[in-house]
């Protein structure tokens, strides 16, 4: 079990290839931030490309949860500023939102 955060994009056109390498660049950036229990910060594109998705389980450890937590919303902020046109939240299994 654990505790996990969820995080959401949407955009009203499609992701492009452009924007796809923004959030790989984002996912290698982001990702080695993050402690070593914590599971793996990436994302999914939809199909149609509106809507991306991920979640994580950030470590057990209540200070690495803590860390890990901000390091997710962090990361989310980053791809926000680089990607504008996309709306992103952050929330966990209680559907307490962490971003915007």
């Amino acid at each position: 079990m654990g505790y996990t955060l969820y995080y959401n994009g949407s955009s009203e056109t499609p992701i492009t290839d452009a924007q796809r390498a923004v959030i790989a660049a984002n996912v290698e950036t982001w990702s080695a931030k993050l402690s070593e229990e914590s599971e793996a910060y990436m994302w999914e594109v939809s199909e149609d490309g509106l809507e991306l998705s991920g979640w994580t389980k950030p470590s057990s450890d209540d200070d690495e949860m803590e860390e890990d937590m901000e390091v997710i919303v962090s990361a989310v902020r980053d791809l926000q500023k680089a990607l504008p046109d996309v709306r992103f939240t952050v929330t966990d299994d209680f559907e307490m939102e962490h971003f915007p």
